[in-house]
């Protein structure tokens, strides 16, 4: 904004108005919101040794087993980051805060500026009022030529300066609009800011520490589920650092149940389940012959007494040999869903044959699932924490 520059023999307006003081109230409330950072910053740093202290406690008093230390230390190393990031993110908030109370306390002091530039141009207003009107007086009297070709060449200049004032009106029409609009965004983000602080303050250092508990040990229990070893201590570790966390849901209490099904005797591997099909799938291929009457079949079921032969790969069809070198196709690429899908369309005798198999491939499937379920409640209770402390930084 251009300022309008007063002329010299303008005087100064008695009263003027005084500087404005909105200043005041935003040194104040920048204050205050330094205030309420810093305390979400201690209180982010009481969260983080909160959690280094209550973790030794909540997963070693448990009763679970001993475990390979690092990837705790690894998650705890990566929240340690994240707490680290939050901190650096919150003193940029409050830089912010600081820089937008200044900002603030600078546009109040120009619009107490503009308004005494209103004031001083009405005055300036009535006094050119006022000349006017004494020279359309003169020149009612005067009837030289002269005087009155000077009374119109002053008549030219007084309209000109009225013409002037009120470009200079409309500039300062303007000017106050953006001005007004300017505290408005500056007032909006102001809030903003407030109110991320506000969510600092929520975070409890004790939810930080129970949602890092509760990561540490679904991961435990998945490592130990997954790999085909028992995993009931684990499962029990992960039941009771829930329901120390505010309870258990119905949802997750039946995810919960799923696990406690197979917890004691485990779930066999991937690979366990690629070796058995292995082994398995020459009598199932000749039980499915066996169901089967007629001189060619009776003469198969001798043939393959003796030896077998088998397609392999992702053979079209629906016997019985197309479907089991589909199933280990797919459970060589690491689809156990679909493998079990294959050999679920068997009948007779070859369904019976496989029935073992898939037995133990439907279990490895459910505990996966659970696992899945598991998981995501971890994360999420971490992510919650996350996106309550940090949010995107303001924009300078």
């Amino acid at each position: 904004m251009t300022e309008s520059t007063k002329p010299e023999d303008t005087p100064e307006p008695d009263g003027a108005p005084d500087e404005p003081t909105a200043a005041a109230p935003a040194s104040g409330r920048g204050l205050a919101g330094a205030a309420m950072a810093a305390g979400g910053v201690a209180l982010i740093a009481g969260a983080f040794a909160v959690a280094a202290h209550l973790e030794p406690r909540l997963l070693g008093g448990l009763g679970a087993p001993a475990y390979d230390p690092e990837p705790q230390v690894a998650a705890v190393a990566a929240l340690s980051g994240r707490v680290d990031a939050m901190e650096g993110r919150l003193a940029d908030a409050v830089q912010s805060l600081d820089g937008l109370t200044l900002e603030q306390a600078s546009l109040a002091t120009m619009a107490g500026q503009m308004d005494t530039l209103v004031q001083e141009m009405d005055a300036l207003a009535d006094r050119l009022d006022g000349a006017r009107h004494r020279i359309e007086t003169v020149a009612q009297g005067v009837r030289d030529a002269d005087v009155s070709e000077r009374v119109g060449s002053l008549a030219d200049r007084i309209g000109t300066l009225e013409t002037a004032l009120s470009d200079a009106n409309d500039t300062v029409r303007t000017a106050e609009a953006r001005l007004a609009a300017s505290l408005a965004a500056l007032e909006s983000r102001i809030d903003g800011l407030a109110g991320r602080t506000r969510l600092l303050e929520v975070v409890q250092p004790e939810h930080v520490a129970g949602a890092a508990a509760v990561a540490l040990a679904v991961g435990q229990l998945r490592d130990a589920a997954l790999g085909g070893r028992a995993f009931s201590a684990p499962l029990s570790n992960v039941k009771a650092l829930l329901a120390a966390e505010g309870g258990i849901p119905s949802d997750l209490a039946r995810t919960l149940r799923e696990l406690e099904d197979h917890a004691a005797a485990g779930v066999a591997t991937l690979t366990d389940l690629r070796r058995r099909l292995s082994a398995e799938a020459s009598p199932i291929l000749r039980a499915g012959i066996a169901g089967t009457d007629g001189w060619m079949d009776e003469t198969l079921r001798r043939l393959a007494a003796v030896v077998t032969v088998r397609r392999t790969g992702d053979i079209p069809g629906a016997g019985i040999d197309a479907r089991l070198a589909r199933a280990e196709a797919r459970l060589v690429a690491g689809d156990l869903a679909a493998a079990v899908a294959e050999l679920a369309a068997l009948t007779d005798g070859a369904a019976d044959a496989a029935g073992p198999w898939l037995e133990l491939a439907n279990a490895r499937l459910a505990v996966e699932a659970a696992l899945a379920d598991l998981r995501v409640e971890a994360v999420s209770r971490v992510a919650a924490i996350g996106d309550a402390a940090g949010g995107s930084a303001p924009t300078r």
